[in-house]
């Protein structure tokens, strides 16, 4: 199994956004989806003013490479940039494993909201001979970033 059977999905990052909340001394999470060119200063700027926080309370934690498939994502259009589905799309995250007598491989997929384990196992089907066997677990939601210039 090489790269070249994924060409019907995106490659992108995840990173965990931490926001550090220092009127009730806690730090909340957010796990987001970003393109792979974005570098630290992008990313941060995009957090930062997507979410309307001072970068100074903001860390980026790069975590992995993930693969979106972008046909599952659902645009909900609105104009008004104050409102944060301006800026990210809401997605679901899941562990894809992909076995056979010789090899096994286990990515992070990233779909629409609305997709569940047996619309990304069927997805997933498609593209592989019955010789494989194939797992999909709903792992976690996320944010996938909508690219919007700010």
């Amino acid at each position: 199994m090489n790269e070249t059977i994924f060409d019907f999905l995106e490659k992108k990052k995840e990173i965990m956004v931490l926001i550090d909340s220092a009127e009730n001394n806690s730090i909340r999470q957010k796990f987001c989806i970003v393109p792979n060119s974005w570098d630290q200063k992008q990313i941060n700027f995009y957090v930062s003013n997507s979410l309307n926080i001072s970068a100074d309370f903001i860390t980026i934690v790069f975590l992995e490479d993930v693969m979106v498939l972008s046909k599952s994502i659902i645009n909900f259009k609105t104009k008004n940039d104050k409102i944060i589905d301006y800026y990210w799309y809401d997605v679901k995250e899941f562990v894809i494993e992909i076995k056979n007598k010789l090899q096994e491989l286990s990515v992070v997929l990233v779909a629409g909201y609305d997709t569940d384990e047996g619309d990304v196992k069927e997805i997933i089907d498609n593209h592989f001979s019955d010789n494989y066997q194939i797992n999909v677990d709903y792992y976690r939601d996320s944010w996938l970033s909508k690219e919007v210039s700010i």
